[in-house]
């Protein structure tokens, strides 16, 4: 399983999600920033997929990461 960027709480494996990088619960990241731009209650996101603020905080992190990683490549 690798960690991508480096970045504890996050994963990728083949084998889960196709190699989508997830939270430790096995959580897309791509789930919790989609949830959050379409303003799910946080509540709910616990309630129906197990995530947590600390989840929610490493998504934006790795977000963050991407962005300025793929800013730079595309430069």
């Amino acid at each position: 399983m690798q960690h991508p960027f480096d970045m504890a709480g996050v994963y990728s494996d083949p084998n889960i999600h196709g190699g989508q990088p997830v939270v430790e619960s096995g959580v897309p990241i791509y789930l919790i920033l989609d949830m959050l731009a379409q303003d799910f209650p946080r509540e709910e996101m616990r309630d129906d997929y197990g995530v947590t603020e600390e989840h929610i905080r490493i998504a934006l992190r790795f977000a963050a990461e991407y962005v300025k990683h793929e800013g730079h490549d595309a430069a």
